[in-house]
């Protein structure tokens, strides 16, 4: 079956532009923030809409599921696309055009070689020709490999992560309630005297640590002696 993305599952993305794909014979994959909406687009895979007219009647909409347009996964969706349509609104459009620009970089390593169909049903005059614009400031004229695609699409992906207040807000809290902080010792230190040996092989839980502990090795990592990183538990996190 064919597949199309839109992007945006409000009320025209879901009620209009969603519908006439899924009539045309398409499974619609919906890109959107709003997880509520996605989880139940997953769901129930299908929705209802009501049509108010002379004659009123209601329409299934089925073959759907659903992405968050932050996640990873969207680039799969669309390498393997044939159709592009967002109901966005023109001040988001800009910020879906690199999403959309990585895609087609990874369609491009990839090997595939069908057409990519966008089309931007926005309330604006040309809108397709300014997404088209804003996807272009993306596009190289060369991708080395799948690893740059994805690592340039994850880039973008914590930029628009931290714009968003609710999403900065989780990751602080996930990071507080499953983070491991750990320092190591540099093979080449200047810690001649030992100021700082009890942290040359130290990991402690972050909710956990003094701040003392912090401080101490905040000023060991900026005098080279130590590597400090923190891990979490990405399968919590994902949840």
């Amino acid at each position: 079956m064919k597949r199309a993305i839109q992007f945006g599952a409000g009320n025209i993305g879901r009620g209009f532009i969603g519908a006439l794909l899924s009539k045309s014979g398409y499974h619609v994959v919906f890109a959107d923030v709003n997880e509520e909406i996605i989880s139940k687009i997953n769901e129930d895979k299908c929705y209802t809409i009501h049509i108010m007219d002379v004659e009123c009647k209601d329409e299934k909409v089925e073959n759907i599921s659903g992405v968050i347009s932050t996640s990873d996964e969207i680039l799969e969706e669309i390498r393997t696309s044939d159709i592009i349509t967002t109901a966005v609104g023109p001040v988001v459009l800009p910020r879906i055009a690199s999403t959309i620009a990585n895609g087609i970089k990874l369609r491009k390593i990839t090997g595939v070689t069908s057409y990519l169909n966008i089309v931007a049903c926005e309330n604006a005059i040309k809108a397709s020709s300014q997404l088209e614009e804003e996807v272009k400031k993306y596009l190289n004229e060369e991708v080395l490999t799948i690893e740059d695609a994805i690592q340039g699409a994850k880039d973008i992906i914590a930029e628009q992560i931290s714009d968003e207040p609710r999403y900065r807000k989780y990751t602080k809290d996930m990071i507080y309630k499953t983070g491991i902080i750990t320092s190591s010792v540099k093979k080449k230190n200047p810690d001649e005297d030992g100021i700082y040996e009890m942290y040359y092989d130290y990991n402690e839980k972050v909710q956990y640590i003094a701040s003392h502990r912090i401080l101490a090795m905040n000023r060991a990592e900026k005098e080279k002696v130590l590597n400090v990183s923190i891990t979490i538990d990405e399968e919590k996190f994902e949840k």
